[in-house]
């Protein structure tokens, strides 16, 4: 059985990652034509989506007697936005190559929900519900920026 200690730590690990991808969809909306409105819509959904998440995170952590996540990124973090930052050098950052970004980073965090999920399953009940919602939401937006970026890669 792992200790609490790992459980709150893959919770802020989930936290932080929430924190890089807001600021990645951000990152990215600056790059988005200004007549491409359902690509913004898009993104700022999934800043909104994480947003709520994160602040779910944060509960349980504070419930659980973990410390506050701060806004600082992560390793994870910087490695993305590195990726991003080589793409956009070498690539004219047109909407195909967003999406490329985005759905890597989709796929690093629902990695680290799967592994939290795999590495923790004596976890609270009511905590794995929000773990697994949110899993599957996150998912969702994987298969959409994966069909929008099929779509782009067609034209």
């Amino acid at each position: 059985m792992k200790s609490k200690e790992q459980e709150i730590k893959g919770l802020r690990t989930l936290a932080e990652l929430h924190i890089d991808r807001i600021k990645g969809y951000k990152k990215v909306l600056e790059d988005v034509k200004p007549e491409d409105t359902e690509l913004k819509k898009l993104f700022t959904g999934m800043i909104s989506l994480s947003q709520d998440f994160k602040e779910q995170l944060e509960n349980y952590l504070e419930y659980m007697g973990g410390e506050e996540v701060n806004d600082q990124s992560s390793l994870l973090s910087k490695i993305h936005q590195t990726w991003i930052d080589i793409k956009a050098a070498l690539s004219s950052q047109d909407n195909e190559s967003l999406l490329a970004s985005c759905e890597f980073g989709e796929n690093v965090i629902i990695g680290a929900y799967e592994k939290v999920l795999e590495d923790h399953q004596e976890m609270e009940i009511s905590l794995k519900m929000v773990l697994m919602n949110q899993l599957e939401a996150l998912k969702g937006s994987a298969i959409l920026i994966k069909g929008i970026k099929e779509k782009e890669e067609a034209l």
